[in-house]
């Protein structure tokens, strides 16, 4: 179960185990947390929403020292872009591991959009497709007919 002072809740598959960062050693009987010889802390972001971009830069980018290690899983469509941008803009975040989900929705390409991120740019196009996920069910073309776009969309996030 996930816990805090409110609440507690289950535990479902989709979710991170946190006993895995702040769990105990079964071994030595020691926190994860407080033997690892890096520290480890953990920020669940909107990256949406920019206040939220802004908050962390001031309270986590500029505040640590030491380097930064940027862990960004499943972000759909063009959140990848805000990741890339946020390791682009803060110097240090010495690492940085990127696992999009979604290619960009077909709005950007019908707009004529261009995605800039660092001194890169390509065009909305080239990588945007429908279709998406509604509750772990796919709703659009064959997956496989998406594997060039995909591959492209993430060639060009490793660019920027």
């Amino acid at each position: 179960a996930i816990a805090s002072k409110e609440t507690t809740l289950e535990l479902k598959p989709h979710h991170m185990n946190w006993d895995h960062i702040y769990g105990v050693n079964p071994r030595t009987e020691e926190s994860y947390f407080t033997t690892w010889p890096i520290p480890l802390y953990t920020s669940k972001q909107n990256l949406k929403q920019s206040c939220n971009q802004r908050q962390m830069t001031k309270h986590i980018f500029q505040k640590t020292k030491g380097p930064i290690v940027i862990l960004a899983v499943h972000l759909c469509g063009t959140l990848s872009l805000k990741a890339v941008d946020m390791f682009n803009n803060n110097p240090n975040v010495k690492f940085f591991a990127l696992k999009p989900c979604c290619l960009p929705k077909m709005v950007y390409a019908k707009r004529g959009d261009v995605f800039r991120i660092g001194n890169h740019e390509f065009d909305a196009k080239e990588v945007c497709s429908n279709g998406s996920f509604n509750k772990k069910r796919w709703d659009g073309p064959p997956r496989w007919h998406l594997q060039p776009k995909f591959d492209l969309w993430a060639e060009n996030l490793f660019r920027g």
